[in-house]
């Protein structure tokens, strides 16, 4: 089921002894950083992610690129 106003995607990180994945819904307009705050994954990670590329489904994007409904970041 949707909520209003939001969208669904993922937040996917790996390095070579562990994964991070996460779905989560996130509000319409969102941006690639704005999602990977609300997912969590440096806390859990002990990362800095500000440091790293980013991408939607594997394609280079900037951090204030819009994602949409399904998207996954890495």
């Amino acid at each position: 089921m949707t909520e209003a106003g939001t969208i669904l995607v993922e937040v996917a990180y790996a390095e070579p002894r562990r994964q991070f994945l996460r779905a989560l819904r996130v509000p319409v307009g969102s941006t690639v950083a704005q999602v990977i705050a609300a997912s969590g994954v440096e806390r859990e990670c002990g990362i800095d992610a500000n440091g790293l590329s980013v991408g939607l489904w594997s394609k280079p994007v900037a951090r204030d690129a819009c994602a949409h409904e399904g998207d996954r970041v890495e």
